[in-house]
């Protein structure tokens, strides 16, 4: 008798943190379910907060002169409030003859000021200006140009579905509450099996 009566607490305990999970399993399901009925995929996350724990904002370079800005958030650059995707980290910036020069490990880009490529060189095109003929841009440190950055980024980054999937898919939550949570269902599956078949023999 005291092993049913402790099976049966454990059973109650363990199934209180198991609805939790199955919960929240559900409530995602069901919010992915209908994704697109409340458009989940087309509203985003601008939360500064959840935005870094999604890796947002770890590479940032910014610079500001009297015809604009340019910077570079992961693989977003904005100049001039125009977005383009550009994945290689930038080193270095200049802007000359109203053109905004881009140097990467892999080469050198040209924009203007409408944030449109106009040029690219390599080694094998190498730039036509010497290293002496451009004056390289010291990185700006303006915390609130780079808030505004991130947030004008954050509008098409990371949609609320996304979210609501890591969630259901167990990717945002620690591995370990993925395993105890598995671990509960079977104990509660074995011991439910246990407590009925107790008591169905009397």
């Amino acid at each position: 008798m005291k092993i049913k009566r402790l099976l049966r607490k454990a059973h109650r305990h363990i199934g209180f943190f198991a609805a939790l999970w199955l919960l929240l399993l559900a409530s995602t399901g069901l919010l992915l379910q209908h994704r697109s009925d409340w458009h989940l995929d087309k509203s985003f996350i601008t939360n500064q907060t959840l935005l870094k724990l999604y890796g947002v904002g770890q590479h940032v370079i910014a610079l500001k002169t009297g015809n604009g800005f340019l910077i570079q958030i992961d693989k977003e650059l904005l100049i001039n409030q125009q977005k383009t995707l550009f994945p290689e980290p930038i080193q270095k910036v200049a802007f000359r003859e109203h053109k905004w020069i881009v140097e990467t490990r892999l080469g050198q880009t040209w924009f203007n000021q409408q944030g449109e490529i106009i040029q690219y060189f390599d080694e094998l095109e190498p730039s036509p200006l010497q290293a002496k003929e451009i004056r390289w841009l010291t990185p700006s440190q303006d915390k609130n140009l780079i808030a505004q950055a991130i947030k004008e980024v954050s509008t098409s980054y990371l949609s609320v579905s996304q979210v609501v999937f890591d969630i259901h898919a167990g990717i945002t939550s620690p591995s370990i509450l993925n395993d105890l949570a598995a671990v509960a269902l079977i104990f509660l599956s074995l011991s439910g099996l246990v407590i009925y078949f107790r008591r169905k023999g009397g």
